[in-house]
């Protein structure tokens, strides 16, 4: 009999992995050793849905960098740790370039030959506003998991697909933390979803 516990498991990195969730209300200048993830997770966003074939791991690997003797043998082994980050798209939606980091714009005219929709924000995008350091998640409906950055850098940027369908491309990097509570990528398994809408008793 086998003296290592065999596991079978399947690649789910991606799989499921359907909405990025952003914590901007957590300032991590507010990061201590007793910060927990209730502190964290206490208000999210949700930034919309994620393109199908956008998601990307784009963390480095890990290195070792070996010095050996004229003979061949191992002097010394330099360990260089990965890193961690990915990247997706979402689509545009007002609420999504809010998020990205748009400004609403007043206006009562237009000039001649435009005409403002009533009730409709002008938004607008300055790069500038659109890098952001906090935490942030992508929720896998499907396996009920919140993959987590405690201390995200976190960026947006605008763009287009091949069908001209005006997206959003989301960049985030995990920098590096290890406490008692918190480590620089996690995993949290969820009891139920969090964007499920209650329904409400007429």
């Amino acid at each position: 009999m086998s003296k290592v516990e065999r596991i079978d498991v399947q690649t789910r990195m991606f799989d499921g992995y359907a909405r990025v969730i952003i914590f901007k209300d957590f300032d991590l200048a507010n990061l201590t050793s007793a910060t927990t993830l209730a502190d964290i997770l206490a208000k999210g966003q949700d930034c919309g849905p994620i393109t199908e074939g956008s998601p990307s791991w784009d963390g480095d690997e890990s290195e070792i960098e070996v010095l050996r003797n004229t003979e061949g043998g191992v002097i010394r082994s330099k360990d260089t740790p990965g890193t961690f980050a990915w990247s997706c798209r979402i689509p545009h939606s007002k609420e999504t370039a809010v998020i990205a980091g748009g400004r609403e714009h007043k206006a009562t005219s237009l000039g001649d030959g435009f005409t403002l929709a009533e009730g409709k924000p002008i938004i607008g995008l300055n790069p500038e506003d659109m890098d952001f350091r906090c935490p942030i998640g992508v929720l896998n409906l499907t396996h009920s998991e919140l993959a987590l950055f405690p201390k995200g850098a976190v960026n947006f940027s605008p763009g287009t697909d091949d069908d001209d369908l005006w997206q959003y491309t989301i960049k985030a990097q995990g920098e590096s933390i290890k406490t008692d509570n918190l480590s620089t990528l996690m995993f949290i398994p969820l009891g139920d979803d969090p964007l499920k809408v209650e329904a409400t008793e007429p």
